[in-house]
């Protein structure tokens, strides 16, 4: 039992060894740019919802008589304001997903303002859905 104490301590020794000896990871916690596209972290001004209360307001799931769920999704604003697509962060009901995808192209947001020209822009957003009928 010491022998093999031994072996894991040698083992990690060399482990940790190689990993200060190797490159660094770079972690990107952003969308990054393409040609036009930003993060909402490299703009100077991000994009900000103007109708987002209201949109959600209008949800409707059928059947469901309660229910609470969390969404958490990234918006692509365009130079104008205007919803182009959307990516989900988190595992939601398949209702609450189709509901929102056919409300997203109601949202309009102030643009995205880059060097003082407004940009196309990733935005994150967080809506808690609290349904009660």
């Amino acid at each position: 039992m010491k022998n093999f104490h031994l072996f894991l301590s040698l083992l990690l020794l060399i482990l940790l060894v190689l990993l200060a000896s190797s490159k660094p990871i770079e972690l990107k916690l952003s969308l990054p740019p393409t040609d036009s596209v930003y993060s909402e972290y490299q703009v100077d001004t991000p994009p900000k919802p103007l109708n987002m209360l209201k949109v959600f307001d209008d949800f409707n799931l059928g059947e469901y008589y309660f229910l609470i769920q969390r969404m958490n999704f990234m918006i692509l604003v365009d130079e104008e304001g205007r919803y182009e697509r959307d990516s989900f962060l988190n595992k939601v009901h398949p209702l609450v997903e189709e509901e929102a995808r056919r409300h997203f192209p109601e949202l309009q947001f102030v643009p995205a303002k880059k060097e003082g020209r407004a940009v196309k822009c990733w935005t994150s957003c967080s809506v808690c859905i609290h349904l009660e009928r």
